[in-house]
């Protein structure tokens, strides 16, 4: 293979991830009503629903790194004894238990959303080693003295007020003293209270769409849409999966959180597997079980998705295009001829069967120039991994490009011609 000298930057290199900890690690500042949880739970919930919440103690200031979680920061371990609703008709606690995350004890609670409405979790638990700072004094002035009345015609209204104050004021006495008697009885037996607040919304629609955020435009999924139909060039099967976004929102267009019902009807039913992959970033997992069309109806109001599950004996032609690239390496514009002493990119993609862009999977196709001295593939492009090739004399520049495995297996071989001129 002919490189050419001064212009390494076009070839991809090793990539080396250094893993280590840092000065500042990201803490979990607790965020329940008497600061001594961090509740790990920002969206409402979806009603009808269920979700899995996390909760932590307090961070020690410490924090640990590892390969396989990053660096995170240390937590005090939490003894639950106990998590109730204030009221179940809307939130119904359905379980809790330890769950270990790298070096770092966690609480994980599950949920279901029963109906909409707010409601608050309490949580009756110890921290071995934790000494809760007190809460500070209230200094706000004292309530002034009522005053007489001014004029007598409002003296009826101004009773009824005082009365209502005087229910109003024994009302929040008696709740006041229930927490009292309850942070007393908590005390006694040696344990914190805590609580958090959470709110249930209906769903008013559903939408499944792809994760396009690291996809470069240049690339073969780069018209990959975000959710319309698309094509994954996939032959094992058993090996690959599709992650999506399964997002769900309420009347106003806010994402709500929930697991345990994928609300889309699958035609044919048993085209693909699904698993939540991680209910906090909406992710599910799809898991084709066999080629063809597949169709996602929502059980609700949503928008419907497709998806093509085509194998590589389906490909019977490919898409061509050559492209110049300028002194940053990348694509300055779509050519069919070359001219002497540049740099080009050659991309090669599937002629697809259905009229679906490519949006996973994809074909190793290898390409060999028949005019060497004309044009020579001389590296590959860094951001797409296409061959890149250097024209070096007028011409033409012969392209063979082999696909094995294509037209039912028999492979597929094409030649591509491509005029080289000394100048523009």
């Amino acid at each position: 293979m002919k490189i050419w000298p001064g212009m390494l930057w076009i070839f991809v290199g090793a990539l080396a991830t250094v893993s280590g900890c840092v000065e500042d690690p990201s803490v979990a500042t607790p965020n329940s009503d008497r600061g001594h949880l961090f509740v790990d739970l920002e969206a409402p919930l979806a009603v009808d629903w269920e979700s899995e919440i996390v909760v932590l103690g307090p961070a020690t200031g410490g924090q640990y790194c590892s390969d396989e979680h990053g660096c995170y920061s240390d937590h005090l371990p939490v003894q639950m004894d106990d998590i109730v609703s204030s009221d179940p008709s809307v939130i119904e606690v359905t379980g809790f238990h330890t769950e270990s995350f790298g070096e770092v004890e966690t609480i994980r609670v599950q949920l279901r959303a029963v109906g909409a409405g707010e409601a608050r979790l309490e949580f009756l638990f110890d921290i071995d080693g934790y000494e809760p700072e007190p809460p500070p004094e209230d200094s706000s002035p004292p309530e002034a003295a009522p005053q007489g009345l001014e004029v007598e015609a409002n003296a009826e209204e101004g009773a009824d007020d005082e009365q209502n104050r005087d229910e109003q004021n024994q009302q929040e006495g008696e709740t006041l003293a229930e927490e009292e008697i309850d942070e007393a009885e908590s005390q006694q037996a040696g344990l914190l209270r805590d609580s958090f607040g959470i709110e249930a919304r209906d769903v008013a629609s559903v939408r499944l769409s792809r994760i396009l955020d690291d996809v470069d435009a240049s690339g073969p999924y780069g018209q990959c849409p975000l959710s319309g139909p698309g094509t994954y060039l996939i032959d094992h099967l058993e090996d690959y999966a599709v992650q999506l976004k399964l997002e769900k929102v309420d009347s106003r267009g806010e994402l709500l959180r929930g697991s345990g019902e994928f609300p889309f009807e699958i035609e044919p039913e048993d085209a693909v597997e699904v698993e939540m992959v991680d209910e906090a970033r909406h992710l599910v997992s799809l898991r084709p079980q066999s080629h063809g069309a597949v169709k996602f109806t929502p059980k609700r109001n949503g928008v419907p998705f497709e998806a093509y599950f085509t194998g590589l004996g389906d490909v019977t032609t490919m898409d061509v295009a050559m492209y110049l690239l300028n002194e940053h390496g990348t694509r300055a514009g779509e050519v069919t001829a070359m001219v002497v002493n540049y740099l080009y990119e050659l991309n090669a993609g599937p002629q697809l069967p259905h009229d679906a862009p490519l949006c996973g999977g994809g074909m190793d196709w290898t390409v060999q120039s028949l005019t060497p001295a004309v044009c020579d593939v001389v590296g590959v492009v860094q951001d797409s991994g296409n061959p890149a090739l250097l024209s070096e004399h007028g011409g033409e520049c012969l392209l063979r490009i082999t696909l094995e495995g294509a037209t039912g297996g028999q492979g597929l071989v094409e030649d591509y011609r491509f005029p080289v001129h000394y100048d523009w």
